[in-house]
């Protein structure tokens, strides 16, 4: 959870280190414009490397290294942008685990154009390096580099920014420990990788964040029996309303400070307790804004193994976060699949689903008690935190076609401590095309017990006629505080097999 509350500043900084801004050249424009990127990506300051783990592992945001310079150069101005340490966002974590992006300082330059606005301009190639959680590392390779972009010096100002970059390679570096550099091994490419983002304030101190970061042409070769894995598109889009960076920034700091000194001190007490770190923990929520959105989009995915090869003609992946309240918020998520082809045939490949959709909203999510859980001790969601408050609500949307048959579940369901499961519900479940599917298991030895397990199914479902003529099955799941769980008014538990 404590990355997309806190992913706002975090690209807000990766979109802020992609390039520069200027004013008039004068001293004075010059600190106009540091204030307007300070505002957008604040200076870093000095932390252990203990401190430094913690700020990017445990807050999940950006770590800025060093300080905006900007300095008056004849028609324009030159900005030294500062180093910055991120963390790669959750919904990258099933590509790449724990991963953290590393980039240098850079310099660009803005002109002021007669428009009015700062016109952003440099080049060169990215010499960015992601570090694995094992200690590897990887660098970021492209044969070219540019930066373009605006900055109004309004009253707020604003500020939009694109880096693009061509033919870009991943080329596994040295291992920062052993000091052994890799074997040379097949390189993933991207055909171009473009960063954009955007600040628009809203309030004193409070701006929305928007950022993109776009890969073409993506190209991983196949490696120890995996791959090879093509997309023709890939775009992670960030959208964080009302953010108060400077706040995240200092507090963060303070609070990685604090808890390595409360660690290394002698009968301390408990973060939990300790009344500085939650004054500190109030402040850094307090910086956070009132909504925030990740959405993930892929066209043209193809990956398959040896035997096998799966695409997918479009995914997306849409997660979003608005609070309700000061403690609580409102959790959406959906994946949405089309285009789903697998080139193996089988017996059952009408039975592959050619398109998916599965959409879940919780309401009344323990917001800050969970963020605070998720910092002082390294968990995204704590089970025993979720179950001790009564809630959240959660309601369940899934479809998946197939060419033969369909799949829809719909309902809601309520975390309760005082029931058997911790939770009660209500579900209804739709299957069609299930009879076709018996049949065929039927007629495979292999899949006797399969066939059985669903027949069961089969006969527990209520038959219905859908309007095209297609016949259907329908069940009515209820989930009550005694713990059992009722399909179609029958307990299910009821029909399990008692042992001998």
């Amino acid at each position: 959870m404590r990355r997309i509350l806190c992913l706002g500043f975090g690209l807000g900084a990766l979109l802020a280190a992609s390039g520069p801004v200027s004013a008039q050249a004068t001293p004075e424009g010059a600190e106009r414009l540091k204030s307007v990127l300070e505002a957008w990506q604040p200076s870093g300051v000095g932390l252990s490397p203990a401190e430094s783990a913690f700020f990017t592992s445990r807050l999940g945001i950006s770590l800025p290294i060093g300080k905006w310079r900007v300095e008056p150069d004849g028609d324009g101005y030159l900005v030294d942008v500062p180093a910055v340490r991120r963390p790669m966002a959750d919904l990258f974590k099933p590509l790449l685990g724990r991963t953290v992006v590393f980039c240098p300082t850079d310099r660009f330059k803005a002109r002021r154009t007669p428009a009015g606005p700062y016109a952003l301009s440099g080049d060169g190639p990215t010499a960015c390096r992601l570090e694995w959680y094992d200690g590897t590392v990887s660098r970021l390779v492209s044969r070219n580099g540019r930066i373009s972009g605006s900055i109004v010096l309004a009253d707020p100002a604003t500020v939009s920014m694109a880096s693009t970059y061509d033919q870009v390679t991943l080329e596994r570096g040295t291992d920062p420990i052993a000091q052994q550099a890799y074997p040379a091994s097949p390189r993933p490419t991207i055909d171009r990788l473009t960063v954009s983002g955007s600040r628009h304030p809203v309030a004193e101190d409070r701006a929305d964040l928007q950022g993109t970061i776009t890969l073409e042409g993506l190209s991983v070769p196949a490696q120890n029996g995996f791959g090879p894995i093509a997309a023709k598109k890939i775009v992670y889009a960030l959208e964080a309303k009302g953010m108060d960076t400077a706040t995240l920034a200092t507090a963060g700091f303070d609070l990685a400070r604090h808890l390595a000194g409360v660690k290394a001190a002698d009968e301390a007490p408990k973060p939990d307790d300790d009344p500085v770190t939650q004054a500190l923990l109030n402040r850094f929520v307090g910086g956070l804004g009132p909504a925030q959105r990740e959405l993930i989009s892929v066209e043209g995915l193809v990956a398959g193994t040896e035997s096998l090869t799966v695409g997918i003609g479009s995914l997306s992946v849409d997660v979003a976060v608005a609070r309700t309240t000061p403690d609580a918020v409102r959790m959406s998520w959906r994946l949405d699949m089309k285009g789903i082809t697998a080139e193996e045939r089988t017996p059952y490949a009408d039975l592959i689903p050619t398109e998916g959709v599965i959409q879940l909203s919780m309401d009344d999510v323990p917001y800050r008690q969970m963020l605070v859980a998720s910092i002082l001790h390294g968990r995204d969601y704590p089970e025993a935190d979720a179950r001790s408050v009564q809630g959240p609500h959660t309601r369940v949307g899934v479809h998946f076609e197939t060419a033969t048959a369909s799949l829809d579940l719909k309902g809601a369901t309520v975390i309760d401590p005082g029931a058997a499961f911790g939770q009660t519900g209500a579900l209804q479940l739709r299957l069609t095309g299930l009879d076709g599917l018996v049949k065929a298991l039927q007629a495979d030895p292999a899949a006797t017990r399969a066939a059985a397990s669903l027949n069961v199914v089969q006969v527990m479902g209520r038959q219905s006629t859908l309007p095209d003529g297609r016949s259907a099955r329908d069940y009515d799941i209820v989930i009550d505080p005694s713990g059992k769980v009722l399909v179609n008014g029958t307990d299910i538990q009821a029909l399990i097999p008692k042992p001998l």
